[in-house]
């Protein structure tokens, strides 16, 4: 699925509790896979250089969008989970 600037977004989450949250549930594990999505947005040359600024938030939108790709996931395995569950 393309995503079109256009497109509504729902923020699910304030950038205030992202952080508050950041600090309370990050792990070992998701700090690695961050620092790893970081360093390989690092490799990818962007089009435009303003001083740097449009670099970092497209690399924010980048984890903002892997972070909400991730949570829908997660959801839909949960909601499998409890389907098979109240089949069996």
């Amino acid at each position: 699925m393309q995503h079109h600037d256009d497109a509504p977004r729902i923020p699910t989450i304030t950038a205030e509790e992202a952080m508050k949250l950041s600090w309370t549930w990050s792990t070992a594990q998701t700090l690695k896979a961050v620092s790893d999505l970081y360093q390989a947005l690092l490799k990818i040359p962007q089009p435009v250089d303003d001083c740097g600024s449009l670099t970092v938030m497209s690399q924010f939108a980048a984890l903002w969008n892997a972070g909400r790709v991730q949570g829908i996931r997660e959801e839909r395995a949960r909601r499998k989970r409890k389907t098979l569950t109240a089949e069996q």
